[in-house]
């Protein structure tokens, strides 16, 4: 009797911890895709706000030449 309760207990049981382990493992995919994202969002903005420097820095020298 205890076996026959164990056994339906486990075959209830067994789809939703394979179910949740794999959750797990897309939630480790997603965390890792966040981390690329932010970590080339983070680039990209060093690298336009540097962009964005070197143009005002060469306006502010054109505008000089500029002035007699």
């Amino acid at each position: 009797m205890v076996r026959s309760i164990l056994h339906v207990v486990e075959r209830a049981i067994t789809p939703i911890i394979n179910s949740l382990a794999a959750m797990d493992k897309r939630l480790e995919k997603i965390e890792l895709m966040q981390l690329e994202l932010k970590k080339t969002n983070d680039e990209d903005r060093k690298e336009i706000t540097q962009r964005i420097a070197e143009v005002q820095g060469d306006v502010v020298q054109e505008l000089k030449e500029m002035t007699p």
